[in-house]
């Protein structure tokens, strides 16, 4: 994927950072701040954080998202559901 990011770990706080669609983004913030958030060095980009205490299955599926955004399209295509 040739230096496109997708995914970090990060301390202060502890957290997951991925990709997202920034237009997504305040939508997901606010329907899902159980789990998601920003800090001030992501806002405005299209960045947010993971906190560890998500389920696996809530890492899983934004881990795979941001991949997504983030990997070549054919190769993305053949992941994507119909």
């Amino acid at each position: 994927m040739r230096g496109k990011f997708f995914a970090s770990l990060r301390t202060d706080p502890d957290a997951i950072v991925v990709r997202c669609d920034g237009e997504e983004k305040p939508l997901l913030l606010a329907s899902r701040n159980d789990i998601l958030f920003e800090t001030p060095h992501y806002h405005g980009w299209p960045y947010m954080l993971i906190s560890l205490d998500a389920s696996l299955d809530d890492v899983r599926e934004f881990l795979v998202d941001s991949w997504l955004l983030a990997a070549p399209k054919r190769l993305a295509a053949q992941l994507r559901p119909e």
